[in-house]
C-alpha cells in the first residue's frame, strides 16, 4: 500500500510532466492541495465508454479537445453539496474564455421550464392532470382521432409522453430583430416565419415516450397565460434571484446587449457559427443562456430541496414528484431520472442548440453532480469521456448513465 507522502510525490513528479494548463503557474516546491490533485486526475483521466480489462486507456482533455475541434469546455464539479471547483479549458488563442463566459444552454432550460409551471401547480393555477385545452385561452392542441383516446396534460407535457410532435428547433439568425421572429402562436402553427412543422398530436396521449420540444412551448403558452407575466422576468423572479444565478437569462437579445463574455457556437467542423450563435423563441425548450456555476447551483438546490433542506424555488413535496419517474417515461416531471442503489436519483438533463452541446447532472444523497458546457456541435462527443473521470475521481454511485465498461478480450 502507497504511503501518503509517496503519493504526494508521485502527484508531483506527474504534475512536472503534464502539458495539461491547471498548474502552469503552480510553485512546485509546494506540496499540490487535494483539489489540484483532483483537478489533475479529472484532466487527465477521460475514458472511452468501453475499457479492456487490465487495459485501462487514459486520457488527456485539451487532446480529446484538439481531436474533436471543439474549442471551448467549461464545467463546474459539485461535491459534497458545493460547488468544489470551476474551469474552462481552451485550444485556441484566438479566444479566451473563462467560467464566467456565457453558453447557450439549450434543452437544459426544460428543467427550469418543469420548476416554473410546478410552481404554479403549487398555488393552484395550473393542474397536473387537467387537459390543457381547459387552460389555454387564444390557442388550443388541435383534437384529432388519437386526443379522443387520451388528453394533453402538463403531466404528459412534462414527461414527454403527451403524443405530441416537433422534437427541437433550429433558431434563426442572430441579426434578426424581434419583430422578425415567430409569436408563440405562429410556433405552435406552423406559420411563416416559423421554421418549424406544427405541433400536434400523432400518438395516444399517455401512452408511449416521445421527446417534443414542442410540448413545452405549449407550457411556455400556459405559463404567460395564467400568470400574465413573461416567460423571461418570471424565471428571474421564481428561480434565478432567489439561487443568486446572476449570469442567468431567458432574455432573447440579451447577450447582444452585455459586455459580459459570450462563448461563440462552433459547427463540427470547427467553424463558427455564422452570426456567432442563433436565436431561440422558443424560449421555454431551449432558450436559456447561462454558465456552469449558474446551472451548479440549480442543481445544490435541486438536491437541498429534495432532501428537505431548503424550499427556496419549489417545495420538498413537489420536488420529489419532479424526480419520480413518470408512467411510460423514461423521464421525471421535466429531468432524466436514474434510479440507482441505496435509494439514490441520478438526474440529468442534455442541451443541443446549434453550435453548443452541454450536460447537467447530479446526484441525490451524495451531494455530488457537475455541469459541462461546450460551444460545439462536437460537444457529445467529449462529455460522457469528462464525466467518466470525474466519476472515477470523486467515486460517483455505481449504475450512473455514462458509466464505462469493462469486457475480458476472448483468447
Amino acid at each position: 500500500m502507497k504511503t501518503k507522502s509517496s503519493v504526494n510525490i508521485l502527484v508531483t513528479i506527474l504534475l512536472s510532466l503534464s502539458i495539461s494548463p491547471s498548474f502552469g503557474d503552480m510553485d512546485m516546491d509546494k506540496q499540490p492541495s487535494n483539489i489540484e490533485k483532483e483537478m489533475y486526475l479529472v484532466e487527465n483521466g477521460l475514458k472511452a465508454g468501453i475499457e479492456i480489462k487490465n487495459h485501462p486507456v487514459r486520457m488527456n482533455i485539451l487532446d480529446r479537445m484538439k481531436y474533436y475541434k471543439i474549442p471551448t469546455v467549461s464545467l463546474a464539479i459539485i461535491n459534497h453539496g458545493k460547488i468544489e471547483w470551476v474551469k474552462t479549458y481552451n485550444i485556441t488563442s484566438e479566444e479566451i474564455l473563462t467560467p464566467e463566459t456565457l453558453f447557450q444552454a439549450a434543452s437544459i432550460s426544460k428543467p427550469f421550464t418543469a420548476i416554473l409551471a410546478l410552481s404554479l401547480v403549487g398555488s393552484g393555477k395550473l393542474h397536473l392532470d387537467e387537459n390543457v385545452n381547459d387552460i389555454l385561452k387564444d390557442w388550443k392542441v388541435p383534437d384529432n382521432k388519437y386526443t379522443e383516446s387520451g388528453k394533453v396534460t402538463l403531466r404528459r407535457l412534462l414527461s414527454h409522453t403527451a403524443g405530441l410532435t416537433v422534437h427541437g428547433f433550429e433558431g434563426y439568425a442572430s441579426s434578426l430583430t424581434k419583430q422578425d421572429l415567430p409569436s408563440i402562436t405562429q410556433i405552435l402553427n406552423g406559420e411563416k416565419p416559423a421554421n418549424n412543422p406544427p405541433v400536434e398530436v400523432d400518438t395516444i396521449p399517455g401512452l408511449t415516450y416521445s421527446y417534443s420540444g414542442g410540448g413545452y412551448v405549449i407550457i411556455q403558452k400556459m405559463i404567460e397565460e395564467v400568470t400574465q407575466d413573461t416567460f423571461p422576468d418570471l424565471a428571474r423572479k421564481t428561480i434565478f434571484d432567489p439561487l443568486k444565478m446572476r449570469s442567468s437569462t431567458f432574455e432573447l437579445l440579451w447577450p447582444s446587449q452585455i459586455k459580459q463574455s459570450i462563448a461563440i457556437g462552433h459547427l463540427s467542423d470547427g467553424m463558427q457559427v455564422p452570426g456567432a450563435w442563433n436565436l431561440y423563441p422558443e424560449t421555454a425548450p431551449a432558450g436559456l443562456w447561462t454558465t456552469p456555476s449558474d446551472l451548479a447551483r440549480f442543481v445544490i438546490d435541486v438536491q437541498n430541496t429534495f432532501e428537505g433542506k431548503s424550499e427556496k424555488i419549489i417545495s420538498t413535496k413537489m420536488m420529489r414528484q419532479i424526480l419520480n419517474q413518470q408512467p411510460n417515461s423514461i423521464r421525471g416531471l421535466g429531468f432524466m431520472v436514474n434510479n440507482l442503489n441505496n435509494h439514490i436519483i441520478e438526474f440529468s438533463h442534455g442541451g443541443s442548440n446549434v453550435g453548443y452541446i452541454s450536460n447537467l447532472l447530479g446526484f441525490t444523497k451524495t451531494g455530488q453532480g457537475v455541469v459541462i458546457m461546450t460551444n460545439s456541435d462536437s460537444g457529445f462527443k467529449i462529455i460522457p469521456e469528462i464525466q467518466r473521470s470525474i466519476a472515477d475521481t470523486y467515486h460517483w454511485p455505481q449504475g450512473y448513465m455514462d458509466q464505462y465498461k469493462i469486457v475480458t478480450p476472448i483468447t
